[in-house]
């Protein structure tokens, strides 16, 4: 069985998102625990952290824990508003919490 490890601190390095532009160039934004993104398991009293909470429910697997399920939103501004992104990698550092990415939307 799968056992819930705690993190406590905000951490940078849980991911990357790579801003491909258009003119070639790229610009890389860190994913942080805590700011961008916390444990998909949510057991007890909310954590301290900044992350944006956008979604709660639960499944069979946290339910039997005692536990249910959260969703973070993070928002970036672009560092280039004046040049079209191309594409974005979601790069994941392979860290526990490991982020995965549900939805993405630009405006």
């Amino acid at each position: 069985m799968w056992s819930q490890e705690r993190f406590s601190a905000v951490s940078e390095g849980s991911g990357t998102l790579i801003l491909n532009y258009t003119d070639g160039e790229k610009r890389e934004l860190q994913l942080a625990y805590g700011r961008d993104i916390v444990d998909w398991w949510k057991q007890g009293e909310p954590e301290p952290f900044t992350a944006t909470i956008a979604w709660t429910g639960t499944n069979k697997a946290a339910s039997a824990q005692g536990a249910s399920i959260q969703l973070c939103k993070s928002t970036f501004e672009n560092p280039r508003p004046d040049v079209l992104i191309a594409t974005i990698d979601f790069v994941s550092a392979m860290q526990l919490p490991s982020p995965f990415l549900i939805a993405l939307t630009v405006e």
